[in-house]
């Protein structure tokens, strides 16, 4: 018998979409701060697996790097506002045509040009959450 995994590791969870369509999902908790295992706990998500068996990879991936110290996503873009931001459209709940025009909007020229340099001077790239 396989032993049982403690609670607060994560886990992977069905969940529906609005269209009637099943996906899962990954959940864990890491520390808010990569540079400090100490710091306090949040969860992180990733959505959006087709099978049980693909989320369940994900979630044992995760594991194996949250077990080594290292970080569960792209340290290059885990600050970026553009991560963020695309991250956020993504998992936003609205209709297809509303997402649509969000994507479109990050995507303009005069949006990216503006919106980069304003919030690298702000410090964006080097906040992280609470």
């Amino acid at each position: 018998m396989s032993k049982r995994r403690e609670h607060g590791d994560g886990g992977v969870n069905e969940y529906t979409t609005r269209t009637g369509k099943t996906l899962y999902r990954v959940s864990w908790y890491e520390p808010s701060d990569p540079d400090d295992p100490d710091s306090p706990k949040v969860r992180r998500l990733e959505r959006g697996f087709p099978d049980r068996q693909s989320a369940r990879d994900r979630a044992a991936e995760i594991r194996t790097q949250l077990k080594a110290g290292l970080p569960t996503r792209d340290p290059q873009h885990a600050g970026s506002l553009a991560a963020y931001l695309t991250e956020w459209v993504e998992g936003h709940r609205v209709a297809a045509s509303t997402k649509a025009g969000y994507r479109k909007n990050l995507n303009r020229p005069d949006f990216r040009s503006y919106r980069e340099p304003c919030l690298a001077d702000a410090g964006w790239a080097d906040s992280r959450s609470a």
